[in-house]
């Protein structure tokens, strides 16, 4: 059977949401004021969904193009390293690709501390990078600041991008249809407050019972291993990660 287009949009989470709770009967249409409301609490719940990691952004290898002489490659809307939209969420790691080779070199990520220890800059080929996390936009350092010969090449990061935020009641979600149960209940949680106690009692659990399913088989296809940071610098020694 086909799935209907209505069940892939951020309305019918809507819908479900408010019904499930007693706030609209079945079948009634929401209000303008309802649709704004469940909106922005629906988007606020996949936002916090995004700090636990969860997957509900998509994965892109974006190409950043060098420059010699600089060091800084700000991400996000309207940002001169890449205008990337909506912003990035994070970036997983990167890799650096000569323009007269296919070998990708993968660049270290440097913490906070390790960036402001690292020795004035030089020019080179990129080692390492630093990402600075603001509000509008990733600040994207490099160390070595690039040199003519790495200015062919092209800097590649991978970086997570979120699935874009709801505004159309008849707009398409992007999310995964597993998903769809665990975000309408944790909508009708947020949304419950006021009603009755057993209402209350009974979203949140719904929420809790979908949200714990999908976080259990939510995890990484490959293998996880560990492994010693080498880096084990500045006084504080190996650790694993």
């Amino acid at each position: 059977m086909t799935t209907p287009v209505y069940a892939n949009t951020f309305g019918w989470v809507l819908q479900q949401a408010f019904e499930a709770v007693g706030l609209v009967a079945e079948g009634q249409s929401l209000t303008s004021s309802q649709i704004q409301r469940g909106m922005n609490k629906l988007n606020e719940v996949v936002a916090f969904q995004l700090t636990k990691g969860l997957k509900l952004f998509t994965i892109q290898d974006v190409p950043i193009t060098l420059t010699a002489g600089l060091n800084s490659y700000p991400l996000g809307p309207g940002q001169s390293g890449a205008s990337i939209v909506p912003k990035p969420e994070r970036i997983d790691f990167a890799y650096f690709l000569g323009a007269n080779t296919s070998d990708r070199v993968p660049l270290t990520a440097a913490s906070q501390q390790e960036w402001t220890l690292l020795p004035s800059p030089s020019q080179g080929t990129p080692v390492n990078y630093f990402v600075d996390k603001q509000t509008t936009y990733l600040g994207l350092y490099v160390w070595p600041t690039p040199d003519a010969t790495s200015a062919t090449g092209k800097l590649h990061i991978i970086l997570r991008k979120a699935l874009v935020q709801g505004e159309l009641y008849t707009q398409a979600t992007g999310f995964p249809p597993e998903w769809f149960l665990p975000l309408m209940w944790s909508l009708a949680a947020e949304i419950s407050i006021g009603q009755p106690i057993p209402i209350i009692q009974m979203a949140q659990a719904k929420a809790e019972q979908y949200m714990k399913a999908v976080e259990d088989w939510d995890v990484e296809d490959a293998e996880t291993f560990f492994t010693p940071d080498s880096r084990g610098t500045y006084g504080y020694g190996s650790q694993f990660y």
